[in-house]
C-alpha cells in the first residue's frame, strides 16, 4: 500500500495544478491486502498463472468476492491464533508456504484501500475498477467503462492505470484512454453534432462541454466502432 501512496505523491508533484487523480485498476481476480501486501487466489498446480474462472466478471461482482475473501482470511486468523497461511515466491521462482502473523485491522481489500485515500492534503483520488482479462483484448463493455471514465474527467486530469505486471492490460488501456482523449479533444472543437453522428455514437449517454451524444441501443458487441 505504500507503493500507492508513493505513486500518488509522484503524480501530484508532476501535476501541481491538478487537484484530482483518477486511478483505474484492471485486475480481474479477487485481491486481499494482508499487512499491506496484496494476495490473490491461485490453483495449487498453477500458482504462477492467473485463474481463468473470473473471465468477464463485473466490477461489482468482483468486489463482492473480495469482501468474501477478506472474511475467509479473518476467519482463518481467528482459528489459528492470529496467523494465516500464505504463499510467497523466492528469488529462484519457487513458491513456498509462510505463516503470516496479522491482526484483523491489517486485512483489507482494494476498494477500502482506495477509499481511505479518496481525500488527501493534495486533492482527491477517484478510484475505478475495470476488470479486463489478461492476455486477451478488452470486451466492448470494458471499452465502454473506459470511455465513461474519460467522459467524467477533464482532459488534464492525471490517470493512473494498473494491472498485475503493468505490461499488457495497463499498456493497452493507456493507449485506449489516450485515443479517447484525443478523439474528444478534436470533436469538442466542432459545433453541434450532426444527426448522423448521434446515430453512430457508442452505447452511452454523456454531456461534454454542453454537447450531448446519445447511443444507438441496437449496437452489438462486434459492430465496428467508428
Amino acid at each position: 500500500m505504500e507503493a500507492i501512496d508513493e505513486v500518488v505523491g509522484i503524480v501530484n508533484e508532476a501535476n501541481p495544478s491538478e487537484r484530482r487523480i483518477v486511478w483505474i485498476t484492471l485486475r480481474e481476480e479477487p485481491i486481499v491486502y494482508i499487512n499491506g501486501a496484496p494476495y490473490c487466489l491461485r490453483r495449487e498446480a498453477f500458482s504462477l498463472r492467473n485463474m481463468k474462472d473470473y473471465g468477464g466478471i463485473s466490477a461489482s461482482r468482483l468486489e463482492v468476492l473480495e469482501d468474501r475473501l477478506k472474511e475467509d482470511v479473518i476467519a482463518e486468523l481467528r482459528e489459528f491464533g492470529g496467523r494465516v497461511l500464505v504463499h510467497t515466491e523466492t528469488a529462484d521462482g519457487s513458491v513456498i508456504p509462510v505463516w503470516e502473523e496479522v491482526t484483523e485491522d491489517n486485512v483489507t481489500v482494494m476498494k477500502d484501500v482506495m477509499n481511505a485515500r479518496q481525500r488527501t492534503d493534495d486533492g482527491e483520488v477517484k478510484y475505478y475498477r475495470v476488470p479486463i482479462t489478461a492476455e486477451r483484448p478488452p470486451d466492448f463493455a470494458d471499452l465502454t467503462d473506459l470511455i465513461d471514465v474519460v467522459l467524467s474527467t477533464s482532459t488534464t486530469t492525471p490517470i493512473v492505470v494498473n494491472c498485475q505486471l503493468g505490461r499488457g492490460r495497463s499498456t493497452l488501456a493507456s493507449v485506449i484512454l489516450l485515443l479517447i482523449r484525443q478523439w474528444l479533444g478534436h470533436h469538442q472543437l466542432l459545433s453541434t453534432p450532426s444527426p448522423r453522428f448521434l446515430k453512430r455514437s457508442m452505447s452511452m449517454v454523456s454531456n461534454v462541454d454542453g454537447f450531448e451524444h446519445k447511443s444507438n441501443k441496437g449496437r452489438h458487441s462486434y459492430t465496428i466502432i467508428n
